[in-house]
């Protein structure tokens, strides 16, 4: 005799949805986190991914509506795959890469590309809020921010010295972006450091998705991720995050009632006068942005990238068509020092058009420019500060290979969810 109750959908939707939304929201916290998708040997990043997937399957199964909002987007979905199909087999045909490379290059787009799509459908059947979601980020990057605050502070006691930090990292599994500073304090930069600059414009105001920090939570997270931005030592998300900032002030101006106005522009004018205080009365801080600006590794950093337009530019019009393939690279031009990705250079955008060629590229450029089209739809003043993020996020790709990763997926998912927000139930949920 089968003594099985069967529970009710409701129940199980119910129970679905809470273990799809905890999974998720752990890995957007982990993304957020970690700077790459190994720990110790483990690629956790991988195993959430499939953790991700398996918990979405469970609830689709479990609730009519979600798999009929699942059917609608799996058309695109597939166009997307076979896309990327295409010049993984054009890398194959014209034998410009090995097997291995243009399987990492697919892996590498597709958990970009995916993560986009999987956030969409996790808003878009109300599994999770856009502020539990864009909260989930921020408290992550804050905590990566507190960490690298922490290791900064005992490299200027000279508690622990960077070539003891980084053989710390390369235990773990992390290679770090490093280099003297100024008074024994280095640079400490890795890639989930692209995300951080863009946070400070939801920080700053209310107006971007509404989540209405408080006033000691904006100057904690303003000082946290300015000082974690200074760590990167990259001139491109310093000058990111000085825009950032002066658009969340300027929406601040525009957007608030008196009082709120006050509260707000004051928060973040304080947490700028910390900063500049502690800049004031640390002496090696003029140091620091000479080396930074004009110094001899600046000079070093603009050579690469200068000496990687030419040949990238010729290898793109030598398959100017339909380029090279997936994982293709220059033999003669590595810049990666991981031996699985040779394919990466700084100048990604110029990377990604030796690769695809103008018709592969001219299809990505139609994908990203619905979400910009989708903005200037929209014709209001934080629509077109957010525009304005967006494009400066486009253009990092001339500087660093961020655009395609795990962490660029969620910049792209953040700029998505607000772009198509009169679209998902007419407005974009905040509540928690």
């Amino acid at each position: 005799m089968n003594t099985a109750i069967a529970m009710p959908e409701s129940v199980k939707e119910d129970l679905a949805t809470k273990v799809a939304r905890l999974i998720f929201l752990t890995f957007v916290w982990v993304i957020s986190v970690l700077p790459a998708g190994d720990l110790l040997g483990i690629n956790v990043k991988i195993l959430l991914y499939i953790l991700v997937v398996t918990a979405l399957a469970m609830q689709v199964l479990s609730s009519r509506s979600k798999l009929k909002e699942l059917i609608k987007l799996v058309p695109y979905f597939l166009v997307s795959v076979t896309f990327l199909l295409v010049w993984f087999m054009i890398g194959l045909i014209q034998v410009t890469t090995e097997t291995r490379f243009a399987v990492n290059a697919f892996k590498d787009i597709f958990v970009t590309v995916s993560l986009v799509y999987i956030t969409y459908f996790m808003i878009k059947t109300e599994t999770i809020s856009v502020r539990n979601f864009l909260l989930t980020i921020v408290g992550g990057a804050a905590f990566y921010s507190a960490i690298k605050v922490i290791l900064a502070g005992l490299l200027l006691t000279g508690k622990l010295s960077i070539y003891q930090l980084v053989q710390i990292f390369k235990a773990i599994g992390y290679e770090v972006i490093y280099g003297d500073i100024a008074d024994g304090l280095s640079r400490i930069e890795f890639t989930n450091d692209s995300l951080i600059p863009f946070l400070l414009l939801f920080v700053t105001s209310d107006t971007c998705f509404g989540l209405r920090f408080k006033s000691y939570q904006k100057v904690l997270l303003v000082i946290l991720f300015g000082i974690s931005i200074f760590l990167s030592f990259s001139r491109f998300k310093w000058a990111i995050a000085i825009l950032c900032l002066v658009l969340g002030l300027l929406l601040n101006l525009f957007t608030s009632n008196r009082r709120s106005r006050a509260v707000q522009i004051g928060s973040v004018l304080l947490a700028i006068m910390v900063l500049a205080g502690a800049a004031a009365g640390w002496q090696g801080f003029g140091q620091a942005i000479n080396t930074r600006l004009s110094g001899a590794g600046s000079v070093i950093s603009d050579d690469i990238r200068s000496g990687q337009v030419r040949p990238l530019v010729i290898e793109f019009n030598r398959y100017l068509i339909f380029g090279k393939g997936l994982g293709s690279y220059i033999p003669s031009l590595i810049r990666s020092n991981d031996e699985a990705t040779p394919y990466f250079y700084e100048i990604q955008w110029l990377a990604l058009a030796m690769q695809f060629g103008i018709v592969g590229l001219a299809v990505i450029l139609v994908h990203i420019g619905l979400i910009g089209w989708h903005l200037i739809k929209q014709t209001s003043l934080t629509s077109i500060t957010m525009l304005t993020s967006y494009f400066a996020w486009l253009v990092s790709g001339f500087f660093n290979p961020a655009l395609i990763s795990s962490v660029g997926g969620l910049v792209f998912s953040i700029f998505l969810v607000y772009a198509l927000s009169p679209r998902v139930n007419g407005k974009i949920s905040t509540e928690s």
